[in-house]
């Protein structure tokens, strides 16, 4: 019996030259498309969580992943901010 080996799925493979790896703007892009949408993840459990009045409480799983993508974009734009001042002309 051969083993089996994981391969993840190819994500946009609809639109593989829209989202090439080698191209800058095509990973900005797929950057600022998952960052919508963890946004808009974020919001639509917040409203849950309000309008349920704090019964519709998603998976700890969920929340510690939006919380680890946060702390990553969070370090990424102070990475962003500081080389933009070391760039900007005096």
């Amino acid at each position: 019996m051969a083993a089996h080996t994981f391969s993840p799925p190819k994500l946009y493979s609809a639109h593989s030259s829209f989202y090439d790896r080698s191209n800058s703007t095509g990973r900005e892009l797929l950057d600022a498309d998952l960052s919508r949408r963890v946004l808009t993840l974020m919001q639509m459990l917040d409203m849950r969580l309000s309008s349920t009045g704090g019964r519709g409480k998603s998976d700890w799983r969920l929340e510690l992943a939006m919380l680890y993508y946060v702390r990553n974009f969070r370090k990424v734009w102070h990475l962003v901010l500081a080389l933009s001042l070391c760039f900007e002309p005096c």
